[in-house]
């Protein structure tokens, strides 16, 4: 008999753990915004931002009560920041926290990455770094001497950037592209016209305008499939990268990844979904035949 209840007190403990995991309620809005980093993502919907991916262990997944009317979200390793009505709203690592201007307002724009980060707030761009190196100090003066940025994407010594007059240009990494004199123009997709959407990672660049989607790689043969954008999507909402070698985009039909090396966190995403409901499902059986044997025993 002492088995038995121990054996139903176990049961209906693992069926407590299953249903605490995290769910997706399908009467949940679709996300209208995507951030895939390489430690954790985000998403928008109406309803606010959801974060997941990591261990957590800077609280980065833990987003503000009441963040609404959010335009933009942004993750980095232990770090989350979103832009909500014009200001900065930022979670995680109180290190990195500490180097944010988060007093900006108006802010427009953000992007993060492990050394450094930039925002644009009252059309004007500010960046800064986490630490000192050669590559920060040679990202600093690029920036520095640059004019009229209204859209910033980084990721490690890669970054790109977008004009108030629409034009594109990025700086991607290769084994000459940042020293002590700054850094040499590499591999990109440029000469797009009427750019919407960009991002930046692990020397892959991808740009949305005029109908077009494009992504470049300074390893584009290397077999990952990565430039190999999908065809016939409309209605691109977002593009994001991770530092994976995948991307994904948003657009009317859903959510779209491509690429190789390990599996997007949306993809890794789904598959747990997929497995908590049919352990739900399991566990819920399996409860009830042991009630059952209880109550006939």
């Amino acid at each position: 008999m002492r088995a038995s209840c121990f054996f139903l007190g176990l049961v209906f403990y693992t069926f407590l753990l299953i249903f605490s995991l995290p769910s997706v309620n399908a009467s949940e809005t679709p996300p209208y915004a995507l951030e895939m980093g390489r430690y954790h993502s985000c998403a928008i919907n109406d309803n606010g931002v959801t974060c997941w991916g990591s261990d957590n262990v800077y609280g980065e997944l833990d987003v503000p009560k009441g963040l609404v009317n959010v335009s933009q979200v942004e993750t980095t390793k232990g770090l989350s920041c979103a832009i909500a009505l014009g200001e900065l709203r930022c979670w995680g690592d109180e290190e990195k926290l500490n180097n944010i201007p988060l007093d900006s307002i108006n802010v427009s724009d953000i992007s993060l990455t492990e050394g450094r980060g930039c925002i644009v707030a009252n059309s004007t761009h500010q960046c800064w770094i986490n630490y000192d190196s050669v590559e920060n100090s040679a990202f600093l003066r690029t920036f520095n001497e640059l004019t009229d940025i209204v859209n910033i994407d980084l990721f490690d010594l890669d970054f790109c950037w977008q004009k108030n007059d629409q034009s594109y240009s990025c700086y991607i990494k290769d084994e000459t592209s940042c020293d002590s004199s700054g850094c040499a123009d590499s591999n990109g997709v440029n000469n797009i016209i009427g750019v919407t959407n960009f991002e930046v990672a692990g020397a892959l660049s991808c740009v949305y305008g005029s109908n077009v989607l494009a992504c470049d790689h300074i390893y584009a043969n290397s077999g990952y499939g990565i430039v190999n954008t999908p065809k016939g999507l409309s209605g691109i909402k977002d593009v994001a990268i991770s530092g994976y070698r995948n991307a994904c985009v948003l657009h009317d039909q859903g959510v779209s990844c491509w690429g190789g090396g390990m599996m997007s966190h949306l993809k890794i995403w789904g598959l747990f979904m997929i497995l908590q409901q049919v352990i739900k499902v399991v566990f819920v059986r399996l409860l009830i035949q042991v009630l059952i044997v209880g109550v006939m025993a």
